[in-house]
């Protein structure tokens, strides 16, 4: 392996097998032609605020400049380098250090703008770097087989100064790539001509165990899992890779691995081990626990495809396809790193007895973990989702069905069937009053441009408005619905409503109290649940109708982009913006179905997970990506009105001491 630097990202390597949506590690997101190109790439560095990535072209004989983002190459620098290998950049002295072993002088350079000169260790040649981000120290090999030596060094620098802090000198002509502790006083060395690990005191530079590698032979790239004290080494002759206990040098498990490799990267955010094989592959390997790995499928690169570097802040991999002798075929792949596959679980199902269990909306406050369950006769019930137990029910506020919350003002407001809002403290939960609105409400939504609250009453036909801070009623928009649901802001004091009587759904403008426009939902019968998209400017609606759907709408126009089958019964809708999913919960078919976003047009079946039925309604913690709905036993009693329009049997009264609150999370 030839420099395998910038251990701050943990580098590793790894082997092949089969997994469930394993195809789905690492997304080809890019490729840049580099032609002309002959022989062997080596490795990479970045710096992340000034987008900019450059590479090794060992062969070549140049260093080259790729933008971060786009992978396209800026320039190529000639005459800085001969043989490059490894690359350091310091940021604060706007420095690079590459290691080379061409040329006369066979020396590390230091290159500052277009200036070079020369950093002196202990042997020409150099080769593989690791920095230490902990001491500030600057790691590297030179010497050995490229400087016609049987001898190899390691020396410490200080990339700072520049000043040569030591050297440990090994018997052979081979020492690969390194791994270093940031919390311990650790470095590992692959001693590659003796098949096994050195470990070194990081500030002493003194040997204190040495592992030989009894699996196999040709130890050369190593990375590290510094949390669970795990090293991936991988082996050439065969290619393997091992996973060895950092702290006994014991094997935990051992893997075949591509042939070729020259990188191994440890990917930390998701656990798994990437090994780049020059045999035209990616190995990928998913960790469980420090003990448990499993084997991905293989992700397709290109031969010569052998080195690259993680950039965690991105979740972008990129790759060099190094063209060996040939004059064509070499590139810079680039990968998008997709998440660890998670299915939602139950994790927990609170029983809260009460003798009346009908119920309809739920309302999160993440900061203090309240979820606020509008519970009608029972008014709204506070539970609290860490310690799964009510904090209280809210004084006078029977008849609830929803709950909207204003943190800025210390406000909540619940929804009252009989068309009023009982005002209350968040910070407390005390009552402050019961405002009357009207004759009916259903729910309310707030909008944080206006600082009011919509209210919802579908048997009047009109929405309330209400002063968020003070409670007061501002007026009241006439609507031509009866069934006013799911609704959202956009962000720019507009707000957008389900019409399911219409199947429309309405723009309205939140300061005048005036209807802009409504558009029908076009492939969607009865728009219940909604969310919205404010980067992308869509809408998303859940439809009850004979074919549930989700319904993708454009925002400026109204138009329906796409829809997405679902379950039957519909009642909520939610956006997440940071993980780009979209979440329905469907009681009748008892599923909660997520999808994700690929981008504003393109929308892919995450999954459907079975929840229990007629648990319809649903809010999400958008830290931890936690569910939370709620059902009851219930029968559909056939001597009272059923609502057929929802589903033939579906309940008309619920049995007491039966309200459920559930709580769905991911599980890999």
């Amino acid at each position: 392996m030839k420099a395998s630097i910038a251990i701050s990202f943990a580098s590793l390597c790894c082997a092949v097998i089969p997994a469930r949506a394993a195809t789905e590690a690492l997304r080809l997101a890019g490729r840049t032609e580099l032609p002309g190109y002959t022989g062997d790439f080596d490795h990479f560095e970045y710096d992340l605020p000034s987008g900019r990535l450059w590479l090794a072209a060992e062969d070549h004989g140049t260093l080259d400049l790729f933008d971060l983002k786009t992978g396209a190459l800026r320039k190529t620098f000639r005459g800085l380098v001969d043989t490059p290998h490894g690359i350091f950049y310091l940021p604060q002295k706007k420095r690079l250090i590459v290691t080379d072993s061409g040329g006369t002088a066979m020396a590390t350079r230091i290159i500052e703008g277009t200036a070079k000169r020369t950093l002196r260790l202990a042997a020409p040649a150099a080769d593989a770097m690791a920095y230490d981000s902990s001491t500030g120290r600057l790691y590297i090999v030179n010497g050995g087989r490229d400087a016609k030596m049987q001898r190899t060094y390691l020396s410490a620098v200080d990339p700072v100064t520049l000043e040569r802090l030591g050297d440990l000198p090994f018997d052979t002509d081979k020492v690969e790539a390194m791994a270093v502790e940031r919390k311990g006083n650790r470095l590992y060395v692959n001693v590659t001509g003796r098949n096994e690990i050195a470990v070194v005191d990081k500030h002493d530079l003194k040997v204190i165990a040495t592992w030989p590698i009894k699996e196999a032979e040709q130890n050369a790239p190593l990375a590290f899992d510094e949390e669970h004290r795990r090293l991936f080494v991988i082996t050439r002759k065969p290619g393997k890779l091992i996973v060895l206990d950092a702290d006994r040098g014991t094997t935990v498990a051992s893997f075949k691995a591509p042939g070729r490799c020259d990188q191994v990267i440890w990917d930390a955010g998701n656990r798994r081990v990437y090994a780049l094989g020059g045999e035209g592959y990616i190995g990928v390997f998913q960790q469980d626990d420090a003990d448990r790995y499993r084997e991905l499928l293989p992700v397709r690169t290109a031969p010569g495809a052998k080195t690259g570097i993680l950039v965690p802040e991105m979740k972008r991999l990129f790759v060099a396809v190094s063209p060996g002798e040939a004059r064509t075929g070499a590139a810079i792949l680039r990968f998008d790193v997709a998440p660890p596959e998670q299915f939602y679980r139950l994790e927990s199902a609170v029983v809260l007895r009460a003798p009346s269990p009908e119920w309809d909306y739920l309302t999160l406050d993440e900061s203090r973990g309240y979820l606020f369950i509008g519970r009608r006769a029972d008014g709204v019930t506070v539970y609290d989702v860490k310690t799964r137990r009510v904090v209280r029910n809210i004084a006078n506020s029977d008849d609830a069905n929803a709950v909207a919350l204003v943190p800025e003002f210390d406000r909540g407001y619940s929804t009252n069937g009989d068309g009023s809002s009982t005002a209350f403290r968040l910070s407390t939960l005390e009552t402050i009053e019961r405002v009357k609105l009207g004759t009916d409400a259903d729910a309310g939504i707030y909008d944080p441009v206006t600082k009011q609250i919509a209210f919802t009453m579908g048997d009047s036909q009109k929405v309330a408005f209400l002063d968020a801070k003070t409670g007061k009623p501002l007026g009241v928009l006439p609507m031509e619905s009866k069934k006013l649901d799911g609704a959202a802001p956009d962000g720019e004091g507009h707000l957008f409503m389900a019409l399911r009587d219409r199947n429309s759904v309405a723009k309205i403008d939140m300061a005048a109290h005036r209807l802009d426009a409504e558009w029908k939902t076009d492939g969607c019968e009865q728009p219940t649940g909604l969310a919205y998209d404010r980067a992308d400017q869509r809408i998303f609606v859940g439809c009850r109708g004979a074919k549930p759907v989700l319904s993708v709408m454009d925002a400026r126009s109204g138009r329906v982009i796409s829809t997405h089958e679902i379950g039957r019964g519909n009642d909520g809708v939610v956006y997440d913006a940071a993980a780009h999913k979209v979440y329905t919960s469907n009681g009748v078919d008892a599923n909660l179905v997520i999808y994700d976003q690929l981008d504003a047009d393109t929308y892919r079946l995450s999954e459907a997970t079975t929840t229990r039925p007629y648990a319809r309604t649903m809010a999400l913690d958008s830290k931890t990506k936690k569910v939370y709905l709620v059902t009851a036993e219930g029968t559909a009693d056939p001597e009272r009105k059923i609502n057929r329009a929802v589903a033939p049997f579906y309940p008309n009264r619920y049995y007491p001491d039966t309200f459920t609150v559930l709580t769905f999370a991911p599980h890999e």
